[in-house]
């Protein structure tokens, strides 16, 4: 529920005007809305890929309307210069990091529900012999990992 809700809180965020974006913590948003969302546990990675498509396709319109709900009530809330969390404060890079992992393992879908298999599955054809890593100084290089080749973007 949490990747849901924090897309959601993205693809929100880019409608606002830029000005009110300033003064609204996401964070905050994904909480009010988590709060009000059932919650959906799972044991494994397939328990969670289907928990994840059910709320998807039973709870998707819940989740918009728990995020706008969060947007408005963040906005109105006399508190929001409170001290946050720090884990809001480290979300940041935590989301750079995740995006550097998916240009370094070249993996858009990569998440942070799947960074542990897909990366344990890259390390795991790095020690096979599968795929090989070549340092590479400038980032305008992109390694084709079926080829073994290094082109420039």
């Amino acid at each position: 529920m949490e990747v849901l809700v924090m897309e959601e809180v993205q693809r929100q965020l880019k409608a606002l005007p830029a000005r009110t974006i300033e003064y609204i913590q996401p964070a905050q948003v994904r909480a009010y809305a988590l709060n009000r969302l059932p919650a959906l546990y799972a044991t494994s990675e397939e328990g969670a890929r289907k928990q994840k498509l059910r709320a998807k396709m039973n709870l998707q319109d819940k989740i918009t309307a728990a995020v706008h709900q969060g947007f408005s009530a963040v906005q109105q809330d006399p508190l929001r210069r409170m001290t946050h969390h720090s884990l809001s404060v480290n979300e940041t890079q935590a989301q750079s990091a995740l995006h550097d992992l998916q240009e370094l393992l070249q993996r858009p879908d990569l998440s942070w529900e799947n960074v542990v298999r897909i990366t344990e599955r890259a390390l795991v054809e790095t020690r096979s012999g599968k795929v090989t890593w070549q340092r590479i100084s400038d980032t305008d290089y992109e390694m084709d990992w079926d080829s073994g080749e290094v082109y420039r973007r």
